[in-house]
């Protein structure tokens, strides 16, 4: 049925925008120019509604920044949830098992004490080259 109403409105909208390109007089211009637009929106409207039809409704969460403070744990990567809630008939959990029991090592810089460095877009002096070192670390090219 939505279907059916996004072609009738589209092809009035267009027949409305090809009557506003062919007219003659002002205020028909205006009038099924006008017309036209409420009808285009109308068609946007119902193109989002079919949208979301046909991904059930689900929607998309994006988490752009993140703080994991010591101690906390994250994932890394897409997480979906399968939803339906209370006690899986068979009890049995793989994912939760194997979350459980997969430590992990800390995630550890190569350089023990790092130089600190000026925070992104701050304009900051050239680093320094220590006496006799081959490459001076940290420098723009």
């Amino acid at each position: 049925m939505l279907a059916g109403q996004m072609a009738v409105t589209h092809a009035l909208a267009m027949e409305l925008m090809g009557r506003a390109h062919r007219a003659e007089h002002i205020p028909q211009l205006e009038a099924n120019g006008a017309l036209a637009t409420k009808l285009l929106r109308t068609y946007v409207a119902q193109v989002e509604a079919l949208a979301k039809l046909r991904r059930g409704g689900e929607q998309t969460v994006r988490v752009e920044h993140v703080h994991v403070h010591p101690g906390g744990q994250a994932i890394v990567g897409s997480v979906t949830h399968q939803g339906g809630g209370g006690e899986r008939k068979d009890g049995d959990e793989p994912h939760a098992q194997a979350l459980a029991h997969a430590p992990q090592p800390a995630l550890r810089s190569q350089d023990p004490q790092p130089e600190p460095r000026p925070a992104a877009g701050a304009r900051a002096a050239r680093p320094q080259c220590r006496t006799g070192a081959a490459a001076c670390t940290g420098a723009r090219r």
